[in-house]
């Protein structure tokens, strides 16, 4: 908003220049010129910039247009990659509707050592990722959020990692202590190795259900910023462009679109 002013603030919202996040005091902005987020622009010719602040450092980074994704940052490579640490993602939900959420149940288990060095996602004290031997026992629900695990794996070349997770959901007619499987997968295994992992960075494997998915990622061990800015030119065949971005506690954010009228 130009002013802080109830008429300003509704011109604003009403021309969408607006960004949408899932966390607190997250902020996204992009701009064209002396065009802001929400605008409708013919000059395609200056230079698209953006800028996200945060309360925890900015791990991912990307553009899409109507085309879908343009292009994608990985903040953890730009800083340069760990070779003792990984971390586990899962996360996504079962359906989109009421109920939605997924638990997920299982072990995680290296060939060598593994010690947990930090968690997030977990929201209430039922959900637990604690040490189970050698490697790592989880549970906890996801909501379309996600949920995971950085450990210490001493060294990437001999990392041998086994997962084993049951999902389930929700049943209306059964007990809460008995939850319902989720039928189309009712388990996900996945066993990676350390040169698998070393050629991509990122393993992801998309489970059915609603954006349901298991990564294993390699990180960093310097810090994330937390004000994270940039520039980029816009291809003819686009119509319009939005940025989105994630936290390490993946908090994320989604700005309003900048169109192109012709």
């Amino acid at each position: 908003a130009d002013d802080l002013t109830p008429a300003a603030i509704q011109h604003a919202l009403f021309n969408r220049r607006t960004w949408a996040t899932t966390g607190e005091r997250v902020v996204g902005l992009l701009k064209c010129g002396g065009a802001v987020q929400g605008d409708v622009i013919a000059d395609r010719s200056k230079p698209f910039t953006y800028r996200l602040l945060g309360t925890a450092g900015w791990e991912w980074i990307a553009a899409y247009t109507d085309r879908g994704l343009l292009w994608e940052r990985n903040l953890h490579a730009e800083a340069g990659y760990s070779n003792s640490r990984i971390r586990v993602r899962w996360g996504g939900a079962r359906v989109y509707d009421r109920y939605r959420w997924a638990r997920w149940k299982g072990t995680i288990q290296n060939a060598g050592a593994a010690k947990i060095l930090s968690t997030f996602g977990l929201e209430h004290l039922e959900e637990v990722i604690v040490p189970d031997g050698s490697g790592v026992r989880i549970k906890s629900e996801t909501y379309g959020d996600a949920d995971g695990v950085v450990l210490d794996i001493g060294d990437l070349a001999s990392l041998d990692l086994s997962l084993d997770f049951t999902i389930e959901g929700f049943d209306k007619t059964g007990s809460p202590l008995n939850p319902a499987p989720h039928k189309p997968c009712p388990r996900a295994q996945w066993r990676v190795r350390g040169d698998e992992l070393a050629k991509t960075g990122t393993l992801r494997r998309d489970l059915p259900g609603c954006e349901l998915f298991i990564a294993i990622e390699r990180v960093t061990e310097a810090a994330l910023p937390i004000d994270v800015n940039g520039e980029f030119a816009l291809p003819a065949e686009h119509g319009c462009v939005y940025i989105t971005g994630r936290q390490v506690d993946d908090e994320k954010v989604w700005t309003s679109p900048i169109f192109i009228d012709g």
